[in-house]
């Protein structure tokens, strides 16, 4: 992430938008749920999970170590202190990975 993320946040996270620029609803199944799994795709190598926490969320680790994170750009700042390996969601193997497991479900 770069420091813009910082200096030019203050409004709602990606992760409470819907698609229409609206406040995704907090109900089961909603845009905001969807993109939690999608994160928690890109955290299952070093074992971490993301779940939401009213408006925040909680990231755990495997020893059951977790902290509550505002946002996504503290997920991955949490994510590195809570996992021993450097969790990036931009890395190119992790990302053919996951390409992989979606064309194996979508058959």
């Amino acid at each position: 992430m770069c420091a813009a993320c910082g200096v030019l946040g203050g409004g709602p996270d990606w992760l409470d938008r819907s698609g229409s620029g609206e406040p995704a609803s907090s109900a089961p199944g909603s845009e905001r749920q969807r993109r939690i799994a999608l994160v928690n795709l890109l955290l299952e190598t070093p074992r971490l999970r993301l779940r939401p926490f009213g408006p925040c969320m909680v990231i755990g680790g495997p020893t059951g170590r977790s902290e509550i994170v505002e946002d996504l750009r503290h997920v991955w700042m949490q994510a590195d202190r809570l996992s021993a390996s450097h969790v990036d969601p931009l890395d190119p193997a992790l990302l053919d990975r996951l390409a992989s497991q979606s064309l194996a479900r979508s058959r």
